[in-house]
């Protein structure tokens, strides 16, 4: 076999070995097992049965949780949590904040490598909801009805959570945010007993489908973050999981009924409130929208395809050397773009799954679907580009085998759905068109016409 035959197997084989590999970042190892993490804090706590501050029936102390719904900026998408403590007698109220966190000192580097630093802070409740209502955001709060001891409990563990030397945490969007730190110190305030109600109940949606919900408004923005991520959001999960989106704990929140320590049943939630109201139609819901941005997306891939389809045809079979030469820039200048856009996406993709640790991009199929061809794509094209020689045919090569990967993985996926059950169908509607204008499936479409008229002399 001749050396360049060996280049394609061995590319696809680097891939496919690539969704196996461990992540190898450099994040420190006693990170790992972050010390201040909800489970770490709350191990071996049962605030609502290990009472050791006081019995006192003294109610000076209430508890609420705050639910603050979408805001603009990206990072606000998902809404916001917080507990709150009021103390009646000096008439203080306290917003325990679990999802503080800054932009300066390497925040976007350590959001590229996976590890987040966030911290807790307590803050002026008065003062956070005023914010909210200055950004037009929603502000619910629901009362808890705990005994005034499990309430000292929580007010002791919060104050331990926002002290120096614990304040600050790793952060996961799913499985440590500021939602789930909440929730983690509500079912410890129940003795498990949350936990235990929310995970005996399947959640209708997927971790995907419920951040689609979010996300879809902007499909350039839900299309990458669907893209980065794997299967692994895409297993089915109970209300527990679902908890991390801070509308969802609410919901649970006011369905829950718990038996406290002397075997009486009390609901939960105590009262609601509605601080403020986004105003109708600021920001429409997105259930809808994920649908909408899919159609999108494919609409735009299919369209650019035909542009490139079109463009090469005129370009080689016009009589007249003006139309050839327009037509030929417009051909060349869109499949750079694409291959330029494609080549981004899977560097950032492969940068992800084997350097960052983000686990929610690890094993992820994508990588077959976007994979590092497309870089060799876009050096062989532009290399064509500038010598107009027999590179066409190379290009085509290759995107005749990013096409195979495509129609490989599906008849995988058909084969062996337990294991590779990764939602990405729309991601290969968009890639499949741009590949198979360019492959060599479509060579036989383009015939040049041996004859070519100047504008001058025709």
């Amino acid at each position: 076999m001749k050396q360049k035959a060996l280049i394609p197997a061995v590319v696809i084989s680097l891939i496919f070995l690539s969704l196996n590999l461990p992540a190898a970042s450099m994040m420190p190892s006693y990170a790992i097992e972050d010390p201040n993490s909800s489970r770490a804090m709350l191990e071996g706590e049962n605030l609502l049965e290990n009472n050791v501050l006081t019995d006192s029936s003294d109610e000076r102390y209430t508890v609420e949780l705050s639910t603050i719904g979408r805001g603009d900026p990206l990072y606000t998408w998902f809404g916001h949590s917080g507990l709150i403590i009021n103390d009646i007698k000096s008439g203080r109220s306290v917003m325990y904040d679990f999802g503080i966190f800054s932009f300066d000192e390497g925040f976007y580097q350590s959001f590229a490598l996976g590890r987040l630093w966030y911290q807790a802070w307590g803050t002026s409740s008065p003062a956070r909801f005023a914010l909210a209502e200055d950004e037009q955001r929603d502000v619910r709060t629901i009362t808890l009805d705990f005994p005034q001891d499990v309430t000292l409990e929580i007010l002791e563990h919060l104050n331990r959570t926002t002290d120096k030397a614990h304040s600050t945490y790793l952060y996961h969007h799913y499985w440590e945010n500021c939602a789930t730190r909440i929730r983690d110190i509500l079912d410890a305030a129940t003795g498990g007993q949350l936990k235990e109600y929310a995970s005996g109940m399947p959640y209708p949606l997927t971790l995907r489908e419920i951040v689609a919900t979010r996300t879809a408004s902007s499909p350039f923005i839900y299309w990458t973050l669907d893209f980065l991520q794997s299967g692994m959001i895409d297993r089915p999960i109970t209300y527990w999981e679902a908890m991390f989106l801070p509308e969802i704990m609410e919901e649970v929140i006011l369905d829950f009924t718990y038996t406290d320590k002397n075997g009486e049943h009390r609901a939960l939630a105590k009262e609601s409130a509605v601080i403020n109201e986004e105003p109708k139609d600021l920001r429409p819901g997105t259930e809808e929208n994920s649908r909408r941005a899919d159609t999108l997306m494919i609409f735009f891939a299919v369209c650019l395809a035909s542009l490139i389809h079109t463009a090469y045809i005129v370009s080689q079979t016009s009589r007249f050397s003006s139309v050839k030469k327009l037509f030929s820039h417009i051909h060349s200048t869109a499949n750079i773009i694409w291959l330029l856009t494609a080549s981004l996406y899977s560097l950032i993709l492969l940068f992800m799954m084997t350097v960052s640790n983000h686990d929610v991009t690890y094993g992820n199929e994508n990588i077959l679907i976007i994979s590092p061809l497309v870089l060799l794509s876009l050096l062989v094209f532009i290399r064509y580009v500038i010598r107009r020689k027999d590179d066409d045919t190379r290009f085509r090569k290759i995107n005749t085998v990013s096409t195979s990967l495509i129609v490989l993985l599906l008849v995988a996926k058909g084969i062996f759905p337990e294991s590779l059950y990764q939602h990405n169908a729309h991601i290969m509607a968009v890639m499949a068109p741009l590949y198979l204008v360019n492959s060599t499936f479509f060579k036989h479409a383009y015939k040049t016409k041996e004859r070519t008229i100047s504008d001058k002399t025709w």
